[in-house]
């Protein structure tokens, strides 16, 4: 059995949002949302409020030499509305203390 989520995602803007309680994560492409709330509850002990999904289709690339097209991958992204007062650890930054 394939597992739902893959990985999360760690960018400047998903952890902006991580900040506003959404959460970003890859997931497996065949999953639906309540399949992926119900890893998130089991897998960080949370509780989801809300689940939106997209799918990115893939783009023709040129690559080699040659320069030939090819098809990038497909990949679909969960974003994970979570009750408040409640975070994921994954996406917390510290901040590196200042000497003086």
């Amino acid at each position: 059995m394939k597992p739902i989520l893959i990985k999360p995602i760690i960018t400047e803007k998903s952890l902006m949002l991580a900040a506003k309680g959404v959460y970003s994560f890859f997931v497996d492409i065949n999953s639906q949302k309540t399949a992926i709330a119900n890893a998130i509850n089991n897998q960080f002990k949370v509780h989801v409020k809300s689940t939106k999904t997209l799918i990115h289709k893939s783009e023709a690339i040129k690559t080699g030499r040659k320069r030939l097209p090819s098809m990038g991958s497909i990949w679909k992204k969960a974003m994970v509305t979570l009750s408040k007062d409640e975070k994921i650890d994954l996406f917390t930054v510290e901040q590196p203390q200042t000497k003086k």
